[in-house]
């Protein structure tokens, strides 16, 4: 529910945002004053929200310094502290609470000194939200009633229901439904008034799922099938997945259990369908980024086996020429190549490692977007995934032929004539024997193995077990020493 006002609230603030002009540097200059060329302050901050949205904090952190040093030197107050408090936003999603209060408190105090009332508001919100998650809510709830006291009455409807609507969110954070209740009532008319209803269902979400908070299952169920045509019409899928969640628990919780379960049908089947196609999209990046490092990888072993071919078709053109007289040069030409050819053998090896690595990534990212769909879909039906034990993640067959036959010819480069001599001496291994043996001459670890063929750490256990045995090994024997020795 947490997220739902937040992100109406951040939504309204932007389309506020888009309808007025650049802040001004007080309070009294002409609303109709053309707008000046972008600071590079104003640049600079940009480019740190781009960094703070893709994740790259401690970047995002730095170039808000500079914007804020670029607005220090052109004596550009508001921007440095408008900068300032985007800086507070990071710090809080590296969650050092503390750090980002404090910025904030410094951002309020300027504020205050300029008279801007909405920068005011605006920095009083943001504050709140600092001490909501520090778990220090009677600080939060004493801000959000100073920003709230500015902005009530902004002359932009949009931008009054935004702040009821955060306000309305102090309380029910808190479990305070009934204070929230009319604050949302408010923030709804105020939508309404404003003509700005893209955030509709939204809002009539959080108003419902309010009623239902309080047990008002008539008023809650209302407001609710308002926000699921409204999701619907408008073709907001994850608002409508959230609503006939409310829905189904507001039939439960009045008694008909039969519609209940229809709409928590409903909710399940739009949240499967977003998620696989999340997975989707993930697994075609995850793809594309094996691809290229695929090719990558063949490059670079091509052109070692290109340089290998230089220094030997050198040779024997020098040979051929019937240079006698410069055994030295000879000699120091012979241990060049050999130098090339190990360097290639080295880098040969170095792909294989690569690619084992890669092998293992992608495996494990396959492995997370499927536990991730099973948390989700685990509470559809304890009885359905009972009478169905294949969903077990260990019986996924991750890896493919193709990746084997490439994995295959890498360790090949890098173990010249070894899977010959293997299979010589033991005919009676298996493929999937075969390919644990390999994996054991690479050095890697149980765990490694396990994510290279996409098993668990147990399976792999026995694996060694079968494998000694067909190995006739005897109880003294390190099985790793055995392998190395296959030469």
């Amino acid at each position: 529910m947490k997220s739902f006002f937040w992100l109406f609230a951040l939504l309204c603030l932007l389309q506020c945002q888009n309808t007025s002009t650049p802040a001004p540097q007080t309070t009294t200059q002409s609303s109709e004053q053309e707008e000046e060329p972008e600071s590079v302050a104003y640049r600079l901050n940009q480019v740190a929200d781009s960094l703070k949205a893709e994740g790259h904090y401690q970047e995002a952190i730095q170039v808000y310094v500079a914007a804020m040093d670029s607005a220090l030197i052109d004596a550009d107050s508001f921007g440095y502290y408008d900068a300032m408090l985007d800086q507070a936003t990071v710090h809080e999603r590296l969650l050092d609470f503390d750090k980002a209060i404090a910025l904030a408190q410094t951002v309020v105090a300027a504020y205050h000194r300029s008279g801007d009332t909405l920068r005011i508001g605006r920095a009083y919100s943001t504050l709140s939200g600092f001490f909501s998650n520090a778990d220090r809510h009677e600080e939060q709830l004493a801000a959000a009633k100073k920003g709230f006291a500015l902005l009530r009455n902004h002359p932009s409807l949009i931008h009054r229901a935004a702040t009821y609507n955060q306000m309305a969110f102090v309380y029910s954070d808190a479990g305070n439904w009934a204070a929230a209740l009319p604050l949302l009532d408010s923030a709804l008319q105020y939508m309404i008034a404003s003509e700005v209803l893209d955030q509709l269902p939204s809002m009539q979400l959080n108003i419902g799922n309010c009623h239902r908070n309080l047990k008002q299952w008539p008023q809650a169920l209302q407001y609710l099938r308002a926000a699921l045509a409204g999701s619907d019409s408008l073709n907001q899928v994850h608002v409508k997945a959230k609503t006939l969640e409310r829905i189904a628990q507001t039939e439960e919780s009045s008694g008909n259990f039969a519609n209940a379960l229809t709409h928590f049908r409903q909710s399940r089947v739009i949240l499967d369908s977003l998620l696989k196609a999340e997975k989707h999209r993930s697994i075609q990046e995850l793809e594309v980024k094996f691809e290229t490092r695929q090719k990558d990888q063949e490059i670079r072993t091509l052109q070692a086996e290109k340089a290998t071919h230089r220094v030997i078709n050198y040779w024997i053109l020098t040979f051929s020429l019937g240079v006698l007289g410069v055994g030295g040069l000879l000699y120091r030409r012979r241990r060049d190549k050999a130098i090339e050819v190990e360097k290639a053998l080295v880098q040969s090896r170095e792909d294989l490692q690569n690619l084992t690595h890669l092998l293992q990534e992608k495996n494990a990212r396959i492995v997370e977007i499927s536990e991730n769909q099973a948390a989700e879909t685990r509470q559809l039906s304890e009885d359905a995934m009972a009478n169905d034990p294949s969903e077990g993640i260990y019986n996924l067959r991750i890896l493919t032929d193709q990746d084997w036959a490439m994995f295959k010819t890498f360790f090949e480069r890098s173990h010249p004539g070894f899977i010959q001599k293997m299979r010589d001496r033991f005919p009676q291994l298996t493929a999937a024997e075969e390919r644990l043996l390999l994996l054991i001459k690479l050095k890697l670890s149980r765990q490694e193995i396990a994510s290279t063929l996409g098993i668990s750490p147990e399976s792999v256990k026995k694996g060694r077990q079968r494998l000694r045995k067909k190995l006739a090994l005897e109880h003294e024997d390190v099985l790793e020493s055995f392998i190395e020795e296959i030469e």
